[in-house]
């Protein structure tokens, strides 16, 4: 059996060196380990040289576009994807293996994420069960699969291309899950999300609407508008401050500030909401 490890990287060296590191103490050797340089930034080269890896360069295109350059030259019979702000256990990859070595039943399966502890309003992803999303933090899938699917949806700029992967596997056959196979997201600092930011996350997510409609409708709501406003616009922030609630009394101050920059994000939300409705209608309008 072989395994290519595939990790998408943007300008964040040190977090990469971290964990190419700890993908040379894997249990399960890594056959091939491909880091795809997003930023093709010269000291990036160097470091997966020194590390012996393989490097490709992907600038300038999307991140869709990025992780399906991965997939087209690794070598592996089965594809693990990790990002480069995680640490994977020691068996992560054995783990993660596993069930795609006992039965020819999962297409893919998807591992544990844990968040690193941080300060408060620090960002790491936390999946302790099965996720809709299927994160590429965290994920493997049968080359054959991802062959069958048509491989990443390259019109995705910045979200969801992994969500949308997943939605192409799942239509041949599961994704399954497997708890032991667990990595370390980092405690990463959190900056409010500005308006063009939002921008590329808005067309994203109406893309995975549109296009994954039977996907969407299972895994992230009933349409576009309703789960932005659902997800987005309130719920996300209200699943935030909540979470950091207990650690409010510690730090004050940092929980104000979090709760600040959460409705800062929000009004910058609301802002690309409405260029996107401009744009619509002067698309409409030249039709």
């Amino acid at each position: 059996m072989s395994v290519s490890v595939v990790v998408v990287t943007r300008r964040r060296r040190q977090l990469l060196a971290a964990l190419l590191a700890s993908l040379r103490k894997q249990t399960h050797p890594c056959q091939q380990v491909l880091v795809v340089d997003h930023a093709a930034e010269r000291d990036v080269e160097d470091l997966t040289l020194a590390c012996g890896v393989d490097y490709v360069c992907a600038a300038g295109l999307s991140l869709g576009a990025a992780r399906q350059v991965g997939v087209e030259k690794a070598t592996g019979e089965f594809i693990a994807f990790i990002d480069d702000d995680c640490i994977p256990d020691s068996d992560w990859l054995e783990e993660l293996t596993r069930p795609l070595l006992l039965t020819s039943k999962p297409l893919g399966v998807q591992g544990m994420t844990v968040p690193e502890p941080g300060p408060i309003g620090s960002h790491a992803i936390h999946v302790t069960r099965p996720d809709g999303l299927f994160r590429t933090c965290n994920i493997a899938y049968r080359r054959s699969a991802i062959e069958a699917a048509g491989g990443f949806d390259t019109r995705f700029h910045g979200w969801f291309e992994d969500a949308a992967l997943a939605a192409r596997v799942l239509r041949f056959g599961p994704i399954g899950w497997q708890a032991q196979a667990r990595v370390m997201h980092r405690a990463m600092p959190r900056r409010a999300v500005t308006r063009q930011r939002w921008g590329v996350l808005l067309r994203d997510e109406r893309l995975l609407a549109t296009d994954y409609r039977t996907y969407y409708r299972r895994y992230r709501g009933p349409g576009f508008l309703v789960t932005v406003i659902a997800r987005w616009l309130l719920g996300s922030p209200a699943k935030t401050l909540w979470r950091e609630l207990p650690r409010a009394r510690d730090d004050a101050f940092a929980y104000a500030r979090l709760a600040c920059l959460l409705v800062l994000e929000r009004w910058n939300l609301l802002k690309a909401l409405g260029d996107l409705v401009v744009e619509d209608r002067i698309g409409h309008g030249r039709r």
